[in-house]
């Protein structure tokens, strides 16, 4: 095997029942030179078993363990900090690539002098079976203002975060702060000051959807004032570590995601509030967006109520 120029970075935390499709479409990539780092999270599952089968299988993998549960974002700079190799990829325990993934992105990046990262376009599954693309791999290759105009204009899934990056530019857009809300969305905005997202427009990669609530039950986590106001830490945080340059680009974009995020949350958490609230302020809870939402969120959860009252 050549000299490895990729490092791919595993974070798993109980990811026993996912993680062996995962580990076997990553070891199968036609792209081979590259280390395979795996951090578990002190998973209490039989994540460390099917970890250590795999490494013992293949001297590529890297397998640690993790003396207690760091966090999720701890465990993402961990492998960031590690890598050595001129490219990196963070990969998910639940997500699956098709074996060019690897090589297209790659090669991709390597032909552009200008590009920081490519990634492929994303299949959404559910139970293994594709159902929708993701609407956020689309190819960011403007001035840094205007890839960061377009970005945080309508910033999607952030799935940007697990392409395959310049190591250097992504180890230097991964601050050392406390876990926020939408941090993905933080890093990859900061990584745009370097240069380009390339899209390879095949899809390659896939991932299980999540269900519709689980960025909800996130947020709900945080202190009354920031469930609120969702993208006030994230807003706080793109501020104070991009380059002042930006500054005046950022202002209005970053207005505009912080009411997209309360209307979000405040739609889909409190919707007879957001009915109430269209007819005293409509500037903010417009009809054609947020009551429309806020009309479907209580139709979902009276049919919700009633199919469990039809249940035996």
């Amino acid at each position: 095997m050549a000299k490895p120029d990729l490092t791919i970075g595993f974070p798993v935390y109980n990811g026993a029942a996912l993680l062996s499709k995962a580990l076997a479409s990553l070891l199968a990539q036609t792209h081979r030179d590259f280390i395979l780092h795996i951090s578990d999270n002190a998973s209490n599952d039989d994540t460390a078993e099917l970890c250590q089968k795999f490494a013992a299988q293949d001297n590529r993998i890297i397998y640690v363990r993790q003396p207690h549960n760091i966090g999720a974002v701890k465990n993402f700079r961990f492998l960031l900090q590690q890598a050595k190799t001129p490219f990196f990829m963070w990969a998910a325990h639940d997500d699956w690539w098709h074996p060019r993934f690897v090589e297209e992105n790659i090669l991709a990046v390597k032909n552009d002098p200008f590009a920081i990262a490519s990634i492929s376009r994303i299949g959404g599954c559910l139970q293994g079976r594709q159902v929708s693309v993701s609407a956020g791999t689309f190819p960011l290759r403007g001035s840094v203002k205007e890839n960061m105009r377009t970005f945080w204009s309508n910033p999607q899934d952030a799935a940007r975060l697990y392409a395959v990056h310049r190591t250097e530019v992504i180890q230097s857009s991964f601050p050392d702060i406390p876990w926020i809300h939408a941090f993905d969305y933080l890093v990859v905005a900061l990584a745009l000051q370097f240069g380009a997202y390339l899209e390879v427009p095949e899809v390659l990669m896939w991932r299980e959807l999540p269900d519709a609530d689980r960025y909800l039950r996130i947020v709900d986590g945080q202190p009354l004032w920031f469930r609120l106001f969702p993208g006030v830490p994230l807003a706080y945080y793109m501020i104070r570590n991009c380059n002042p340059r930006y500054y005046a680009t950022l202002a209005r974009s970053l207005l505009s995601m912080n009411v997209t995020a309360h209307r979000w949350y405040m739609s889909n958490r409190f919707p007879s509030w957001v009915i109430g609230l269209n007819r005293v302020i409509p500037w903010l809870y417009s009809k054609g967006w947020v009551q429309d939402t806020a009309r479907e969120r209580l139709i979902r959860r009276a049919t919700e109520k009633d199919s469990q009252v039809d249940q035996p």
